[in-house]
């Protein structure tokens, strides 16, 4: 038997401790004990074992200057699929990792990258007209922060429960050792009452924006996706 099938077989050891059966809990806990033992297992793995990282594609070439606008999107989807994220740099790209059950995770990266498809546009839109590098970026990223803020609002994903995060944090660690955090880059503050007007006027209409946005797909068919379903996001 080698280590899958070990974890595979303490998974259910640790379901069967559950029962109300005396007799059953106390063989199923002597069983797990000897599996762990045998194979240098903890209840950890066992309750990672049943969840995948999914990747999801950001079109950012270094970690260090992942915007916030990004990050934000990231967690908003991870949460309302039960997820946690980790950000993965392979080479020049870089990825937002969705740890979760195997479903949810699918879920989680394939709604990410649809909505981080149509943000892309809708800011591309919005910005067409600004000649200037700088001003583009800027308002671009206040645009998106309002396009994020729409998004939640219409989804309000719940966090994480505790023993979702246990299990999320111990596939984590399996997979990819002890993690640091990364801050993600701030947007640039406007300065002036001048720009401070057309910054919030970028946020609305990246607000306004962000309500349009879309799934598609047959996604909300799944039980994984039910909170969404429930929810007022339009659907295409």
């Amino acid at each position: 038997m080698n280590r899958k099938d070990a974890l595979r077989k303490l998974q259910a050891c640790l379901q069967m401790a559950a029962s109300s059966n005396a007799h059953e809990q106390a063989a199923a806990l002597r069983q797990a004990r000897k599996l762990m033992e045998a194979y240098g297992l903890t209840e950890d793995d066992a309750a990672s074992a049943e969840y995948v990282g999914v990747e999801a594609p950001t079109r950012q070439r270094k970690s260090a200057a992942m915007p916030e606008y990004l990050s934000r999107l990231a967690h908003v989807v991870g949460d309302n699929f039960a997820c946690a994220i980790v950000l993965v740099q392979r080479g020049g790209s870089v990825s937002i990792e969705f740890v979760g059950k195997p479903i949810a995770a699918k879920l989680a990266g394939y709604a990410f990258t649809v909505l981080r498809r149509q943000l892309d546009q809708d800011a591309g839109r919005h910005i067409a007209r600004v000649r200037r590098a700088d001003a583009r970026r800027r308002r671009r990223e206040l645009f998106a922060q309002g396009w994020v803020i729409a998004v939640k609002v219409l989804l309000d994903p719940p966090p994480l429960c505790d023993e979702e995060a246990a299990s999320a944090r111990a596939f984590i660690r399996r997979q990819h050792g002890e993690l640091a955090p990364v801050s993600p880059r701030q947007a640039e503050k406007p300065r002036g009452r001048r720009m401070m007007a057309a910054a919030l006027e970028d946020v609305a209409a990246g607000y306004s924006a962000g309500q349009r946005a879309r799934l598609n797909a047959g996604i909300e068919k799944h039980p994984a996706a039910e909170k969404v379903t429930q929810l007022s996001l339009a659907w295409g």
